[in-house]
């Protein structure tokens, strides 16, 4: 593990060559790093109070296994360059976010405003937008879309999975959820009633079914969809509200288990006075962590929920000697570790194995932080995998990993950034879900087998015999007429008897009656 504090003038503030504190980071992995090992680059976003938003492209240096090095010299650090400053913000940026696809980068202002830089459309062939980014130069490459949410400060925001919605929480207690529609952001539900103090994070289930907020009203809130039920009234009803979406919500906020003393969970703001409580999803959805909880007396805690049970903490990661702020979680899945049995060796030295292991075939790894300090953990054991301290001077604010999960970058109300790398394998090994192949279905063994070349048994399906239809005669008062013979071969006239006066061509009697037996002329019959 290597772990570097770049010292770099990030957010500066005008003509004072000081740091501005840093509220947000997020990274994306965009660009070849190295067009020869085929190796991706990464482009860094940062937003702070000095009223811009930066991005950096780093490539990050390769740590060591086994030994932990605070980098002090220059040989293999981590190779930092600016690439543009966006200046379309006019306060500060308290959080920021890029969307899974790549497509899309998200700012939430102090004034309850979301800007939203998005690659263009001609830049996206093949799925290849999130590359654009490592190529930006100035703002007015991107296309840009701002979203009046709420009437103050934005204090964290998150994408759903698809990168067509983003949940925002602001500080008058109001949680909303924009869309994408047509190339245009709509706010499609907003909700401020729900909490009745600051909203201090939020966070998108990676499925998409249900969205938490965490609240400095010691409450967190999970809404899940409410499908509307069906009407009888055809007539269609007039919508009044540009809202298109429905949530319903359960609160978490004291312990239930029956005992008669109800405890909360969470710190109330007194004890944990910090601008952001942001928790998360593990990336396949199965728990919800939350930060800043309490456990006993004086000790604080970090909290895993099970999925869809919220009644109580699946389990509780104590031993905080100050209050948690932040949850990020590994994008990447990791195997269980092996279980390794030695009979010499002590009861005490051995670590212990939780009583409520999941059932689940891999391990998800997220980073907490608290007030000074980084904490690794899993979801397999309760105790932290790693711990890092005195990175900064001031509380730790926000974090964000790489893609390939080697690398977390760490932000400081002190403006500084720390990036910790982790080696190969040093976490574990990349989970690889199986690949579900379809069995060949056997034939059976009383079927026979026909040669290539000659046809099989043949079956012969019959049906009913349809119903003769009737056909009804008329009756005629005339006798039928018989079968005519058919016309003798006619001579070939001259042209004058061809062009002879109609007053001179006659019919014979027989001719006549020939001709009267051909058809039968019906005569109209006058009334009396």
């Amino acid at each position: 593990m290597r772990v570097e504090t770049p010292q770099l003038l990030w957010h500066s503030e005008t003509d004072k060559n000081v740091n501005a504190a840093i509220n947000g980071v997020s990274l994306l992995q965009s660009g070849l790093l190295d067009p020869t090992k085929e190796l991706y680059g990464n482009v860094l976003a940062t937003g702070g109070n000095s009223n811009l938003l930066h991005l950096w492209k780093i490539a990050f240096a390769p740590a060591v296994s086994g030994s932990t090095i605070f980098q002090k010299h220059n040989d293999n650090q981590n190779k930092i360059e600016h690439l543009c400053s966006f200046t379309r913000s006019d306060s500060a940026v308290h959080a920021v976010s890029f969307s899974p696809d790549g497509l899309h980068l998200g700012a939430g202002l102090s004034t309850g405003t979301i800007l939203i830089w998005s690659v263009p459309h001609n830049k996206r062939g093949n799925g290849n937008g999130r590359h654009f980014w490592c190529g930006v130069t100035r703002e007015q490459d991107l296309m840009v879309r701002v979203v009046q949410v709420a009437t103050d400060n934005i204090s964290d925001l998150c994408w759903s999975a698809d990168s067509q919605r983003l949940v925002v929480g602001s500080v008058d207690g109001a949680m909303a959820v924009c869309e994408l529609q047509e190339d245009t952001w709509r706010v499609v539900y907003k909700n401020a009633n729900d909490h009745s103090h600051y909203i201090q994070g939020v966070c998108y289930d990676p499925t998409g079914v249900y969205i938490a907020s965490m609240s400095s009203d010691r409450s967190v809130r999970v809404f899940s969809r409410k499908i509307p039920k069906k009407k009888k009234k055809k007539v269609p009803e007039i919508v009044t509200s540009n809202l298109e979406l429905n949530y319903r919500s359960k609160e978490i906020r004291r312990s239930r288990n029956g005992n008669g003393a109800n405890k909360n969970f969470f710190c109330d703001e007194a004890t944990l006075n910090s601008f952001v409580r942001r928790l998360a999803w593990t990336p396949d959805g199965a728990f919800l962590i939350t930060p800043a909880a309490l456990h006993g007396s004086s000790g604080y805690a970090t909290l895993m929920f099970a999925r869809h049970q919220y009644d109580e903490p699946y389990r509780i990661l104590g031993g905080l000697e100050k209050p948690s702020l932040v949850v990020r979680p590994n994008p990447k899945l990791f195997e269980l570790p092996a279980i390794e049995t030695n009979e010499n060796e002590s009861k005490e030295n051995q670590s212990p194995v939780p009583s409520n292991t999941s059932s689940l075939p891999y391990r998800s790894i997220f980073a907490v932080l608290t007030w000074d300090s980084v904490l690794i953990y899993d979801t397999h054991h309760r105790q932290p995998l790693s711990v890092i301290r005195g990175l900064h001077y001031a509380h730790l604010m926000d974090a964000t990993w790489s893609a390939d999960g080697h690398t977390l970058i760490v932000c400081s109300n002190d403006g500084y950034l720390s990036i910790i790398n982790f080696a190969e394998g040093e976490l574990g090994k990349v989970y690889e879900r199986p690949v579900e192949s379809t069995p060949p279905v056997a034939a059976p063994v009383t079927a026979a087998l026909l040669p290539p070349c000659e046809p099989g048994p043949v079956a012969v399906l019959q049906t009913r015999p349809a119903k003769k239809a009737k056909f009804a005669v008329p009756e005629v008062d005339e006798e039928i007429v018989e079968p005519v013979d058919p016309p003798s071969v006619v001579p070939k006239r001259s042209a004058d008897e061809a062009m002879a006066g109609v007053d001179k061509l006659t019919l014979t009697d027989e001719e006549a009656n020939k001709k009267k037996k051909k058809r039968i002329q019906p005569i109209l019959l006058q009334a009396a």
